[in-house]
């Protein structure tokens, strides 16, 4: 998957392509075994943060889906983290992103 003149980027930058390209969020991936495998090893989190696992498991998923382009979905747990919310803390389908109980007023 060559990046600068890949169908994706020639599409993003207006440039005739032969196909409208077709790409997926990281998330639609994590099914497949070679990103389980990986998972096995680190949190979400720390895939995120170390550049060359998360290059790893976008690209070789996109590789073998013989999609065009792919991201890797983790857009509301770094900014949790941030927020001062657990690093611990992944989505899963039973929490549907939840990462603290609901706030209740007693008034």
């Amino acid at each position: 998957m060559s990046a600068p003149n890949s169908l994706f980027v020639r599409a993003a930058k207006a440039q005739p392509t032969e196909r409208t390209p077709v790409w997926f969020m990281r998330q639609a991936g994590r099914y497949m075994p070679e990103y389980r495998a990986i998972r096995k090893k680190y949190s979400l989190i720390e895939i995120c943060k170390k550049p060359e696992i998360a290059a790893q498991v976008t690209i070789e998923a996109a590789e073998i889906l013989r999609v065009d382009a792919a991201i890797i979905f983790a857009d509301l747990l770094l900014p949790l983290e941030v927020m001062g919310g657990s690093e611990d803390r992944e989505t899963n389908s039973h929490d549907a992103g939840r990462s603290c109980p609901p706030h209740r007023s007693h008034t």
